[in-house]
């Protein structure tokens, strides 16, 4: 048993940056709990809970008793579901005695943040405070929300409290006095049970790494101004000890040992658990059952590393900055959920656009971001942040001198109350946040946004001051920031993960809000993945295999997405920020090799266990622009089998017709004759090379060059099924063919040169194997000239054939450069929009 549930009180507590685990602790606990014969209660109170998405199953706002745990239930505190429920509570003493017009006036007044913030506290104190529902459990164990949430929430029954007890202001945020009056008993229990050790246990929970524990340690200060004493500190995720030595996995290691070595002394006096990385996502029982022990879940001797992985980033954070610098103007927001890195890419890119010769603001609005830690003193740029403490008393500052200008002592004493509210900061950092989005008119504001949570209740309090305007101003509804926000051409809102599962999906959850509130998404970048690195540790390498379907999810949601490999340190400083920005498009292809790789073995694993070739095709899992990039312009009958002549592909064994995923048919392209040599770039399961041996008879032979090992297996097998013996499998990549100058005859290829990170060297690659007189005859996807590579991305991703097409006019180029003649380029059906298959031909003249 850890020491976190040794000798628990009937309150477990916990609390970090979003991102640190501290969900996943949460439900492990509640499992152990469970499990030991308690009656055990889970409560979420973080607005973008994921507890139902651990357990596998719906947990909602009503207790819910989770399968296969007797004992156990979760709750899953609805923001959203509390404030109506708020609302109406609120509303029901007055409605009769209201007009249409006040009652609506009320209503509006209501449907702010302010309410959605109490109404959720409302909730969340009933617990503490011991109400009927609470008395039936052994236990409760809150999940809280991120760092800066969680604070604000814990320190909000002091101030509740002290607020109610004088009886003053203006409470048209909380509903009528007179219904929370009832609750002022609450308020008091609930701050009583919070701060008392022997009800409720406090722990903080971190990552081994430097900027997570000061982050920690920052909590443990701010709940300890609020009277809440933490007592418990769980590191998790420490990567633990293999038998081998690995660059990436060693510096890991080295920086997890000094920062947990040095950190900071109100952490280092805490009772301390600590907990090993895991090699998958923690989702399911099983799963959870594991967590909470100190053992490794997997067996080094037996988990072989992955050979060769490529280092660099999917598509470059370069790329994602040169996008947004085509503009001289506009506001680049970065959200997402807290603890996935969004102060270290708004920075990233801040630096990028300023030495890119934009005038840059770099500024936030998360109360527990450290901004000016990660750039540092030698910032270009203006850098800022909207300071809750400080926009709250200029605010204050600012009703007094206008509002209360006109009033006599009495009346201002009453205002002076009124903004002692809790409400009054969401106000407050909410007219510094729209002054912000008033600057990118006419320069770049680069905003390093609050965790999911606080973004939305932002965005909230956004659409209530533009609701506001345009009932009273119609004429200025279009300068508010709402207005501004739902700009596509002022505002490009980027969405920041990681690679794991649950950081998907909260990040697909916030898209759709912003979505809802007719924000568009502008792009999605991946944040520490350990995909585009070159790491040979076995662990990570299990890790890596873990990431591939939230990667693949991330691209499903977007055109741009910007794939950042993960760093052994955070990237602090303008130089190390730099860096970062300027990532080489030799890095960036590493890591689109390696997705590539990874999406077509699983291709071949599919083929291998009765998978057709039309599921292939629909499945998101595989390798066609409609399915691999959510793109609903691409059509999958431009793709696959069903472009071979059935009698002819009748001949070969199932499994290569299952296994086509090109978009042509390049061996009737290629005009093959009796006698000569073929090359495949690309080959897949096999079919053109079989049906190449076919044609050029036992006197001709025909090899196939992949890189994937499953779709060279599944071809070696399929040319045995077939009989053929004058074909060889080779393992390569297209941009360096292992076979030597002048081998062959003929190169043929089926939607693969588009797959390629460096066109020129696979170009290359084919004119010098040919021999003298050779020539190529390919199927590939090729774009009108007139589609802009970022165009070409808005239709498919770069794994899905379509990103990375050529345009007419590059492919023509390209093979003049690369010295073949005779050149040509004919479109022969459409696969997206404007975007085609195409036969390419073109000779090797002889010297």
């Amino acid at each position: 048993m850890i020491e976190l549930l040794h000798n628990l009180p009937r309150f477990l507590f916990l609390t970090g940056k979003g991102g640190v685990g501290k969900t996943s602790i949460a439900c492990a606990a509640a499992v152990d709990l469970a499990r030991r014969g308690n009656r055990v209660l889970l409560v979420s109170t973080d607005p973008a809970s994921n507890v139902g998405q651990v357990f596998d199953q719906r947990v909602g706002y009503a207790i819910t008793p989770i399968v296969g745990v007797a004992g156990l239930d979760a709750l899953e505190i609805d923001p959203e579901a509390a404030a109506e429920e708020y609302r109406q509570r609120a509303l029901a003493p007055i409605r009769d005695f209201l007009s249409v017009k006040d009652l609506a006036d009320v209503t509006e007044q209501l449907s702010g943040s302010c309410t959605t913030e109490i109404a959720s506290f409302n909730e969340f104190t009933a617990f503490l405070a011991g109400n009927d529902i609470a008395r039936g459990y052994d236990h409760i164990v809150f999940d809280t929300a991120p760092t800066g949430h969680t604070v604000r929430l814990l320190k909000l029954p002091g101030e509740w409290t002290s607020f109610l007890e004088d009886g003053l202001g203006d409470a048209s945020c909380l509903g009528p006095m007179a219904g929370l009056d009832k609750t002022r008993t609450t308020y008091a229990d609930a701050l009583t049970a919070l701060a008392d050790p022997s009800v409720t246990r406090l722990g903080l929970v971190a990552r081994p790494q430097t900027s997570s524990l000061a982050e920690a340690s920052r909590t443990a200060d701010e709940l300890a101004e609020a009277g809440v004493h933490a007592t418990h500190l769980v590191i998790n995720g420490i990567l633990p000890s293999e038998p081998i030595s690995d660059v990436l996995a060693d510096a890991i290691r080295a920086e997890e040992t000094a920062a947990i070595a040095a950190m900071p002394v109100n952490l280092a006096g805490l009772t301390i658990d600590r907990l090993p990385l895991r090699s998958r996502d923690v989702m399911g029982l099983d799963a959870l059952t594991t967590l909470l022990s100190e053992a490794p879940d997997h067996t080094p001797a037996l988990a072989a590393p992955r050979a060769n992985a490529p280092a660099g980033s999917s598509d470059s954070l370069a790329a994602t900055i040169a996008q947004l610098a085509a503009k001289d103007h506009g506001l680049v927001m970065v959200v997402g959920k807290g603890g996935v890195g969004k102060t270290t890419m708004a920075a990233a890119i801040a630096v990028g656009l300023s030495d890119r010769g934009k005038d840059v603001l770099l500024t936030t609005t998360d109360p527990a971001a450290h901004l000016a830690w990660t750039v540092g003193e030698a910032a270009p740029f203006e850098v800022s942040s909207i300071d809750p403490v400080q926009a709250v008393a200029d605010y204050r500052r600012h009703v007094m001198d206008t509002k209360g200008a006109g009033l006599d002592a009495d009346g201002r004493a009453n205002l002076a109350e009124d903004l002692r509210s809790p409400c009054t900061e969401e106000v407050a950092v909410f007219q510094a946040f729209a002054a912000a989005v008033e600057q990118s008119a006419h320069r770049f504001v680069v905003m390093d946004t609050a965790p999911t949570g606080h973004t939305l209740l932002l965005m909230d309090a956004t659409g209530s001051y533009h609701r506001e305007v345009v009932r009273n101003l119609p004429e200025q509804a279009g300068l508010t920031p709402l207005a501004r926000l739902q700009d596509p051409d002022n505002t490009s809102v980027i969405v920041v993960t990681l690679p794991e599962t649950t950081p998907v999906l909260e990040a697909t959850g916030l898209a759709a809000d912003l979505t809802r509130a007719n924000i568009t998404t502008w792009g999605w970048i991946v944040n520490r993945s350990l995909t585009p690195t070159d790491t040979t540790s076995p662990l990570l390498a299990e890790r890596i295999n873990a990431e591939q379907t939230p990667l693949r999810e991330a691209q499903a949601q977007t055109g741009r997405v910007a794939v950042v490999p993960y760093s052994d340190t955070p990237p602090v400083g303008v130089n190390q920020l730099r860096q970062l920005s300027t990532a080489s498009d030799r890095d960036a292809g590493h890591a689109v090799r390696e997705q590539v790789r990874l999406r077509y073995a699983q291709a071949a694993t599919a083929v291998r266990a009765g998978a057709h070739n039309t599921d292939l095709l629909a499945d998101s899992t595989c390798c066609s622009p409609a399915s691999c990039c959510g793109n609903p312009s691409a059509d999958i009958g431009g793709f696959g089998a069903g472009l071979y002549d059935a009698t002819e592909a009748a001949e070969l064994p199932l499994e290569a017709i299952e296994a086509s995923l090109g978009c042509g048919n390049p061996t009737t392209v290629a005009a093959l004759c009796e006698g000569e040599r073929v090359l495949d770039l690309g080959s897949g399961g096999g079919i053109d090379v079989l049906l190449s041996a076919r044609r050029v008879g036992q006197s001709g032979f025909a090899y196939g060059v992949d890189m994937t090992d499953e779709m060279l297996d599944l071809a070696r097998t399929n040319a045995a099924n077939a009989g053929a013996t004058n074909v060889e499998f080779l393992k390569g990549t297209i941009e360096d063919v292992p076979l030597p100058d002048g081998a062959v005859d003929v190169v043929i290829s089926n939607c693969v040169i588009n797959l390629s990170t460096d066109k020129p060297a696979a170009l290359a690659e084919m004119f010098r194997v040919l021999a003298p007189g050779g020539r190529i005859g390919i199927s590939d996807v090729v774009a009108e000239d007139h589609l802009t590579p970022a165009e070409r991305a808005e239709r498919g991703s770069y794994v899905g054939c379509i990103a990375g097409a050529l345009s007419k006019s590059e492919y023509l180029q390209g093979l003049a450069a690369a010295g073949f003649t005779d050149p040509t380029v004919e479109f022969t059906h459409q696969v997206a929009d404007d975007m085609h298959s195409a036969i390419i031909r073109a000779t090797k003249l002889v010297r």
